[in-house]
């Protein structure tokens, strides 16, 4: 997936909240990508609240990452900040697509999930920023409360070889990019020469 991830004016370095509510876009797009990814794998996720029941345990699983990657490049009180932020904007994206489609989407629901969930994950390594074994095998349990029987037992294999260390490259990346860690490409010779 093709994700922006660079400011338009870069005059500055960004707020902890401004740099969380750019990466929370990211990982809505990163989540709504995964689901579309695992329903085309002919894994049932009806568009009802087990839709936003599977969104939001994997939005769940993306505040966890992005607190490991703040925790990396952030001092204590910018990574509270920006975990705080990121999880907020991402309750608000939540709750109003299934406030749209369902009538009831409540952000406090959400953030109790992360709580709960940021406990779990709390015991998984993260080396590098990828997610390990653990981290990725407690994804797809809790995805898996989800999903009907008979995707159970596959729900492993999807989650933790592919949508799973995706997801979690494709934001650490972002929230690089967001925090100014990842140089500018060079211009091309050919664009530099006026060509």
């Amino acid at each position: 997936m093709r994700v922006r991830s660079h400011w338009f004016r870069e005059a500055s370095p960004k707020p902890p909240e401004t740099v969380a509510q750019a990466a929370a876009v990211t990982a809505w797009r990163l989540a709504r990508a995964a689901l579309g990814n695992m329903r085309a794998a002919d894994f049932e996720v009806a568009a009802n609240r087990q839709y936003f029941a599977f969104l939001g345990e994997f939005l769940a699983f993306l505040v966890a990452i992005a607190d490991r990657v703040a925790f990396e490049h952030c001092g204590p009180q910018e990574r509270a900040r920006f975990t705080q932020a990121f999880a907020a904007r991402l309750a608000e994206l939540l709750a109003e697509n299934q406030n749209e489609l369902l009538g009831s989407g409540s952000r406090e629901a959400f953030i109790e999930r992360c709580n709960a969930r940021g406990e779990a994950y709390a015991d998984c390594d993260c080396p590098g920023g990828q997610p390990s074994f653990a981290f990725l095998r407690c994804l797809a349990a809790f995805l898996g409360e989800h999903l009907p029987e008979r995707d159970q037992r596959w729900v492993h294999d999807q989650v933790m070889e592919i949508e799973g260390p995706q997801a979690a490259a494709t934001l650490r990346r972002a929230i690089h990019d967001l925090l100014g860690l990842v140089p500018k490409r060079p211009a091309t010779a050919a664009h530099n020469m006026g060509d």
